[in-house]
């Protein structure tokens, strides 16, 4: 659905209900993070994997209580589980890998630099820049932790190519007829 850039990413995230089919893989950036969408694309038998939004709360699946994900990253570095994602309770499988040193660095130091002083991070968001945090339906016998990491960097390539293609298409646009 072309929108002249006139709707940010999160009004756009509805867009794909229109058009997905059961068995589609749905790549997101944190744009189009969105807790409705993911449990549609769930009712739809449609698969999701994306990047995990700060401040996202969890929560036991059997339980119901809420996670602590700092504490049980600080137990377990490496976790994958299903648990249950934000007010709307929607049923997520979290993977949570840490990244090198030097990454996460880089990313608390751009936190603390962020433009906007009022978004000064808390200690438990600059923890967890040390993490890459990611959302999937797909289980863990389909797509193990790498696999899934993998496929999220296949996101970027596609995304690049396509930017490549829109300024080939321009620029031809652009160009004199011959």
């Amino acid at each position: 659905m072309r929108s002249r850039f006139t709707r940010n990413d999160q009004a756009a995230a509805v867009d794909i209900l229109g058009v997905v089919r059961r068995g589609d893989l749905i790549l997101r950036d944190l744009g189009y993070f969105s807790l409705k969408v993911f449990h549609q694309l769930n009712q739809l038998g449609a698969f999701f994997l994306s990047r995990c939004k700060h401040g996202v709360n969890f929560y036991d699946p059997q339980t119901g209580r809420k996670l602590d994900l700092v504490r049980l990253l600080k137990a377990d570095p490496r976790w994958d589980g299903w648990v249950l994602a934000g007010e709307e309770k929607v049923r997520v499988r979290l993977v949570a890998e840490p990244v090198a040193d030097a990454l996460a660095n880089e990313r608390r130091r751009k936190a603390r630099h962020d433009r906007d002083r009022r978004l000064k991070p808390s200690p438990d968001r600059l923890l967890l820049l040390g993490w890459n945090t990611f959302i999937t339906n797909v289980s863990a016998d389909v797509w193990p932790p790498k696999a899934l990491f993998w496929v999220y960097r296949l996101r970027w390539r596609i995304e690049n190519h396509l930017q490549s293609l829109e300024k080939s298409s321009a620029l031809w646009r652009t160009q004199p007829a011959q």
